[in-house]
């Protein structure tokens, strides 16, 4: 299974994944993104986080998907 990368990428900078996730290609790196985009929403510190991003990139680094922190769930 190819590993995946979700940065998190927001005004003042990304805070980059170093471990990534297995996923069954990168529809299944997509769902997975989404997901952590909406754990992102519901984090404790989750105030302030409009416009930050998740960043789904591949093995060599090149961003597949740029999945928006959504402000209504």
């Amino acid at each position: 299974m190819p590993r995946y990368f979700f940065d998190v990428v927001n005004e003042t900078g990304t805070a980059h994944d170093h471990q990534g996730l297995d996923c069954n290609g990168p529809d299944g790196a997509k769902r997975q993104g989404e997901l952590i985009a909406i754990d992102l929403r519901f984090a404790p510190d989750s105030e302030g986080r409009t416009g930050d991003k998740v960043a789904v990139c591949d093995a060599r680094g090149t961003v597949l998907y740029s999945i928006p922190v959504p402000v209504d769930v």
